[in-house]
């Protein structure tokens, strides 16, 4: 009897053993990124007078991203080497491979949502995004209003694009009587 249980413990150690190994096989694919949102609206909707707020200061922000096609793969540059990505294509289908750095992305409110994939036009538009919201978070102020965002796109040889994406848009701090 003691051996028919020892035996059934045995087996249940060396199955655990077995998932626990395997599961510490497995590697999570991540992309290392940051993300910030701020909330942007038009300056008619805010219903404050002019006394209510104060523009600190219209800031523009950019960004320039390479994208380099290979017949089997996508490599995503940023222009200063921030983070590089790249993904497998096989059928028109990209699948995430590598990566080296830390994506910054910037969401306008209402604006986030992320499928898996991060395409090389969505990145720029991301990161100019990013650093326009660092700007605003420097400065100390409440948000932006009345955006405006332009993405250019240029294809420089057969195999490389370059998207470039610049933000503009009017810093604003609340008045407040705190």
């Amino acid at each position: 009897m003691k051996t028919k249980s020892f035996t059934r413990l045995s087996a249940i150690v060396v199955v655990a053993t077995l998932c626990l190994t395997s599961c510490s096989m497995f590697k999570p694919r991540v992309i290392p990124r940051a993300v910030n949102t701020v909330n942007t609206v038009m300056l008619e909707e805010l219903n404050l007078t002019r006394n209510d707020y104060q523009i600190l200061k219209t800031e523009t922000a950019e960004a320039i991203i390479k994208c380099e096609f290979g017949t089997t793969n996508v490599t995503i540059i940023e222009e200063n080497e921030e983070f590089k990505l790249t993904y497998k294509v096989q059928n028109g289908v990209w699948s995430y491979d590598k990566h080296k750095g830390i994506m910054r992305l910037g969401y306008l409110s209402r604006d986030y949502s992320y499928d898996g994939i991060l395409y090389p036009e969505d990145i720029a538009r991301r990161t100019a995004i990013y650093r326009l919201i660092n700007v605003v978070q420097e400065l100390g102020a409440d948000g932006i209003i009345e955006p405006t965002i332009s993405t250019n796109i240029e294809q420089i040889n057969n195999h490389d694009v370059i998207y470039k994406t610049i933000v503009t848009g009017k810093i604003v701090k609340l008045i407040t009587n705190n």
